[in-house]
């Protein structure tokens, strides 16, 4: 699905420099903190509160707050 995702978002002109998904942490998803934690290695973050998790559901404000980092939620 990802393979998908980014390739439809690199043609409109955004192209992340890390992603990850559920599969790189065993199936450890939101509200874990391992996504964001591979996302703060990827990017080689000196603290987790140097990130930001954005998202529109309560499970990923959750997803944010377990990591330490700033949580934004985002109401349509």
């Amino acid at each position: 699905m990802m393979d998908i995702v980014v390739k439809g978002a690199k043609e409109k002109g955004y192209e992340p420099d890390f992603w990850t998904t559920p599969d790189s942490t065993n199936s450890y998803g939101r509200p874990y903190l391992y996504m964001i934690f591979r996302n703060i290695e990827a990017l080689k973050l000196s603290a987790p509160w140097r990130g930001g998790k954005v998202g529109d559901i309560a499970m990923d404000i959750k997803e944010g707050i377990n990591a330490g980092v700033w949580s934004v939620g985002v109401v349509v």
